[in-house]
């Protein structure tokens, strides 16, 4: 409980026995209770004067305490530090990896879409399929595409899955009453291929 003022302050003397005020011309001063009152003072102070000795002990280990931890708490936050460190540098290296496995996918697919020869990869460049393609565009009016291949005729199928064969078709044939064209060969007749066959074989028609 702290002390009141000094002016409102009342030693032991200038109350009664009941705490009530005694008036200063019938005060009397009791050196038992002088010494009393001194005595308690000087004992208050002493356990104040323990108290606080103590109190300042505590601190300085509680200080010990917190810098032990402090510094605990720094060393594992520096170990987490690099912990994280080695984390973030590992996402970066994935991230890395698939966007190079990305950017090499949409190349090839630029260059096949674009029908670029297999040397013009050298000179597409871009890191987006925008850029892919408008580099692609410039290499297709340098002429860096593959020359064009005649198709192969795919056969058609009957309903069994077999392949439906035609009739074949007979080059510089020139069918009776069809006008002649340059180069056009005629059919020989009967009597010509029996008369060259008889030639070449014997006579067998007769």
């Amino acid at each position: 409980m702290p002390l009141p003022k000094f002016e409102d302050y009342k030693a032991p003397w200038e109350l009664d026995k009941d705490g009530k005020a005694v008036d200063a011309d019938k005060q009397v001063t009791d050196p038992e209770k002088l010494k009393k009152h001194l005595y308690n003072v000087l004992t208050d102070k002493e356990k104040a004067q323990t108290a606080r000795d103590t109190a300042l002990g505590l601190n300085t280990e509680l200080t010990g305490k917190v810098t032990e931890l402090e510094t605990a708490v720094a060393n594992k936050g520096a170990e987490g530090l690099s912990e994280m460190q080695k984390l973030q540098a590992s996402i970066e290296a994935l991230t890395t990896r698939t966007a190079n496995a990305e950017l090499a996918k949409t190349r090839l697919e630029v260059m096949t879409g674009a029908n670029l020869k297999p040397e013009a990869a050298e000179f597409l460049i871009g890191k987006t399929e925008a850029e892919l393609k408008a580099s692609a565009d410039k290499l297709v009016a340098l002429g860096l595409v593959k020359e064009a291949t005649t198709a192969v005729e795919t056969p058609k199928l009957d309903a069994e899955g077999n392949p439906i064969v035609g009739q074949p078709v007979i080059k510089e044939r020139n069918n009776s009453g069809d006008p002649l064209k340059p180069g056009d060969k005629t059919l020989p007749s009967r009597e010509e291929f029996v008369k060259a066959y008889d030639a070449s074989h014997g006579s067998v028609f007769g």
